[in-house]
């Protein structure tokens, strides 16, 4: 075979290989996401940075080995390499890395439990000190406004009752 026929190939089992990672590391985030996201929307977010950064990543190995040309067979390559890991390595691979990264994860979370309780205590008392301070600027603002608007409304009224009378 000729020399380009070998570099095709090379790029097609590149392009294979690249399709692989791709799959393992969305596996990767989508433990990940299991262990430590307990908003949808959070998951979301992930999914879409993931398949941004995929997108990029691709289209940047193939301008690098293929100087910038599209050619199908690099995209058929790379779906089927996804394909055949999502098949066969991607049931395995979300076992293994969730057993491995929920012992952490579960240390952590215990660990970082008490002193999440320790800081939403701080962040509620200056929620109540902050409104506190609103409400006191509120009252003390309010309270010369409402004379200066009660004696508005009060000569309204007054001349209102004057023009009853006459009638």
């Amino acid at each position: 075979m000729s020399t380009y026929i070998h570099n095709e190939i090379w790029l097609f089992a590149q392009a294979m290989i690249g399709g692989a990672g791709l799959v393992i590391c969305y596996s990767l985030i989508g433990v990940l996401k299991r262990l430590l996201l307990e908003n949808p929307a959070a998951g979301g977010i992930s999914d879409i940075l993931y398949w941004l950064a995929a997108g990029l990543l691709v289209f940047a190995r193939i301008y690098q080995i293929n100087q910038g040309i599209l050619r199908n067979f690099l995209f058929f390559g790379i779906a089927a390499g996804a394909f055949l890991t999502y098949l066969t390595i991607k049931p395995i691979l979300d076992k293994i890395c969730y057993i491995i990264l929920e012992i952490p994860v579960r240390f952590i979370k215990k660990i970082s439990k008490k002193y999440i309780k320790r800081l939403l205590f701080w962040g509620k008392r200056c929620k109540i000190l902050v409104r506190q301070s609103a409400n006191q600027y509120k009252n003390s603002t309010r309270n010369h406004l409402q004379t200066r608007r009660g004696r508005k409304f009060g000569k309204i009224r007054e001349k209102a009752k004057e023009k009853e009378n006459r009638v």
